[in-house]
């Protein structure tokens, strides 16, 4: 038998390389490469060697033995593996910050400008908005005993042209048809023409229905109504009207009065808010103060520098106040980390997918009918079982994408579901907190700046330093 060879072959832990430890005074060339193809197929290596080359490296290697301390090992890379390339995601390249979040900061006091979004919309005819990157898949990798070294699949990125969008001849950049503002509609990417209306919108004017952006300089008067699939601009208030945006809601004065119906389905900005009902997608921000309206917003609700009391505001993301309540006034009930559309929301998926169970029972009825007498089918009626047969596979994609549209919905809650209620200067007593399934109502004036935050089935007043402690100023509703 053989004497074991006076060298170390072995496998990295990653096995992307085959190592050779070797001491050329221990063990010489010649019984290295007596001992090396043995090994080489012990070890399972896959890769193909290069006798001679490797001979010729190690032959190289022992003749700088000066380099290296007496009794030491010399170390050799004699193969290497296949690296996996990785796939490169499609991305869109924004060609401008039409959706930044935010308000603007000065670059100089790093002060924030609340009447002004960090987000610049507006673009120019034959402007380029976007540039598609397609995926590329990339390729598996081997390791050097031949493992396959998979990679994950790349991920397309979709955008489509809507209205008011077109794109160059290979279909990977978009430009602006006409003068307007870039909104983002699920994969379409729309630029809305602008409507702009120099005085109020009143009895001359007329009820707005605009398929784009509205800017009104003067006021939208009571009785009056604009739905527009764009953002709403108004630099004074909105007085008991009707609103419906596709947008983002800018308001420079006030939404006023219990006649006044809001329905934005982007973000939403305010001086004031008294009385209005309001159902927003996006963040509500406020300047001076929220009083008795019924508020539900998907986003958060702040009030920087004001305060909110009366009524009902429920936030999925969260409330921030300088304060909440009143001696003065009616209940206040402030409820965050609530979805107020999200039963709704998934009650529509539940019916488009039972309706879907229902057609693809009545389809599997009729294709039966075709199976049970198979063998004597006519041509037109085999013809017929196929087309069933394709309408089945199509209802059943239906359902599969209507169901992970419920996921989609209920992982889009959770993740905005913010359950903090936060107040700079003061809470007063008699306002109810909910906050996820907790309820409770404070029955004493509590100074700020706190917290209320769910903690173990109940609410908790959590202070920031250095304010004094709150406890005890709830009470739990049984």
């Amino acid at each position: 038998m053989a004497a074991p060879p006076k060298f170390d072959l072995r496998i990295s832990p990653d096995e992307m390389q085959v190592l050779l430890a070797w001491n050329p005074e221990a063990c010489s060339l010649e019984e290295v490469m007596d001992h090396l193809p043995e090994l080489w197929k012990d070890l399972g290596i896959s890769v193909k060697p290069d006798w001679p080359d490797i001979q010729e490296r190690l032959k190289a290697a022992s003749q700088t033995r000066g380099r290296v301390s007496a009794g030491e090992s010399l170390s050799l890379v004699l193969a290497i593996g296949q690296p996996p390339q990785p796939s490169i995601h499609g991305k869109i390249e924004w060609q401008g910050p039409y959706f930044k979040k935010g308000y603007y900061i000065d670059a100089t006091t790093r002060a924030v400008d609340y009447r002004r979004h960090a987000a610049q919309s507006s673009v120019k005819t034959n402007q380029l908005l976007a540039i598609l990157h397609a995926a590329v898949e990339g390729q598996p990798g081997k390791t050097v005993r031949g493992k396959t070294i998979p990679v994950a699949a790349a991920r397309q990125a979709w955008l489509v042209a809507g209205n008011n969008v077109h794109k160059n001849e290979a279909g990977d950049q978009f430009f602006a048809s006409v003068d307007g503002r870039v909104r983002l509609e699920g994969d379409y990417v729309h630029v809305d023409a602008v409507l702009r209306i120099a005085g109020d919108v009143d009895l001359k004017s007329g009820n707005i229905d605009h398929p784009g952006a509205v800017e009104v300089e003067g006021h939208v008067r009571q009785g009056s109504s604009i739905r527009a699939t764009g953002s709403v601009t108004v630099g004074g208030e909105i007085h008991n009207a009707d609103i419906v945006c596709g947008g983002d809601l800018i308001v420079g004065d006030g939404l006023l009065g219990a006649k006044c119906r809001v329905r934005v389905a982007g973000a939403l900005q305010a001086r004031i808010i008294n009385l209005a009902d309001i159902e927003c997608e996006g963040d509500m921000v406020v300047e001076k103060e929220i009083d008795n309206p019924r508020i539900r917003c998907r986003g958060s609700v702040t009030v920087r520098d004001g305060r909110i009391f009366g009524g009902e505001t429920t936030a999925l993301a969260g409330i921030f106040a300088r304060e909440v309540g009143s001696h003065s006034q009616g209940t206040t009930v402030l409820s965050a980390g609530l979805d107020y559309a999200l039963a709704k929301r998934l009650a529509q998926q539940t019916g488009q997918i039972h309706a879907c169970d229902l057609e693809m029972q009545a389809v599997e009825e009729r294709r039966d009918r075709y199976s049970d007498r198979e063998k004597g089918l006519t041509a037109k009626e085999r013809v017929a079982a196929t087309e069933l047969e394709f309408e089945l596979e199509e209802l059943k994609e239906r359902k599969r994408a209507l169901e992970q549209e419920a996921s989609a919905i209920l992982a889009d809650s959770k993740q905005r579901s913010l359950p903090n209620i936060e107040v700079r200067d003061v809470l007063f007593r008699g306002v109810t907190l909910r906050l996820g399934d907790c309820e409770a109502m404070v029955n004493r004036d509590v100074k700020g700046p706190l917290r209320a935050l769910p903690r173990e089935g109940k609410i908790a007043l959590v202070p920031f330093n250095p304010a004094p402690k709150a406890g005890g100023a709830i009470k739990d509703k049984k």
